[in-house]
């Protein structure tokens, strides 16, 4: 009888987590969890939770 186990593998496409921002941080810890489970799913949520959370540009930052 074998097991099999699955692994999620790193894309060298995932998002980076905007440093600083308590929502990157979380979404970034909990991707890492779930790559260590080999849950792909949570960790494709995670990266595009990363990719799509609203932070301000430097543009946004003018005086209007």
């Amino acid at each position: 009888m074998s097991t099999s186990t699955t692994t999620a593998t790193v894309s060298p496409l995932e998002p980076t987590p905007v440093p600083g921002c308590p929502h990157c941080t979380l979404f970034d810890w909990n991707r890492g969890r779930a790559r260590e489970a080999g849950d792909a799913v949570t960790q494709a949520n995670m990266n595009d939770q990363i990719r799509r959370h609203p932070h301000r540009r430097f543009s946004d930052w003018r005086a209007q």
